[in-house]
């Protein structure tokens, strides 16, 4: 069972000429989410994340925008392509402080290229099996984590970029919920994960919408936002 895929051309935008770049063109694309999420922080919006997932041929597809508010710093870009089997591919990440990133997968490494201020650096990490992108404060990264632990038997190693290091992420078990935005109930399917022992909840819609991410230790979330 593939991703439940709304079938949407990938429309021409920013985000999706970041994405192309890493995935290559494909007029066969076709959108499985897109929106923008706003962060929050005990209550208070501290950015804006907006991100599209899409297939094209084999290959699954991410990119987002994370845009701070206030004075938090400049937003980031990172994408992503799975294949398949649900093996990374590539990805890339261009940093608010200069950094760029770049990882290439091969049969059982992943190789990450950083440039930043200091300088170049180079480092190869192990992966095995389904990998997947669960880069550090980008909510939309836990929409294709559920989607790959729900294909692959429920445990994936999940590569975090910024930190050049892996984790283990695993389904813990999933319940039928209901998600309030802007006043409006939605009916929606809770998963719950774990991320490097840490406990993650995620909500997803009946037509594979991501609608909200909660860190129940921190209260940190992501609730989706009303599409403009």
């Amino acid at each position: 069972m593939r991703l439940v895929a709304r079938s949407r051309r990938l429309p021409a935008s920013a985000l999706a000429a970041f994405g192309l770049a890493i995935c290559g063109a494909d007029a066969s694309a076709q959108q499985v989410d897109a929106g923008r999420l706003a962060i929050r922080d005990g209550g208070q919006r501290i950015g804006i994340e907006s991100f599209r997932v899409w297939e094209a041929g084999a290959n699954l597809n991410s990119v987002a925008s994370v845009e701070p508010s206030g004075n938090r710093g400049g937003d980031f870009q990172v994408g992503f392509s799975l294949d398949g089997q649900f093996r990374g591919t590539e990805f890339r990440l261009r940093g608010p402080d200069g950094r760029a990133l770049d990882g290439v997968w091969s049969v059982d490494r992943i190789r990450i290229h950083t440039v930043a201020r200091e300088g170049e650096r180079w480092r190869e990490l192990p992966s095995r099996g389904a990998c997947t992108v669960l880069e550090e404060g980008v909510a939309h990264h836990y929409l294709v984590l559920v989607h790959v632990l729900r294909e692959t038997g429920g445990r994936v190693t999940a590569v975090i970029p910024l930190r050049s290091a892996t984790v283990e992420a695993e389904l813990v078990g999933s319940q039928d919920s209901q998600v309030t935005l802007e006043g409006l109930s939605i009916a929606a399917t809770r998963y719950d994960l774990r991320v490097d022992g840490q406990e993650r909840r995620v909500w997803i819609d009946a037509d594979g919408r991501l609608l909200r991410v909660l860190d129940p230790v921190s209260g940190r979330e992501a609730l989706r936002l009303p599409e403009r």
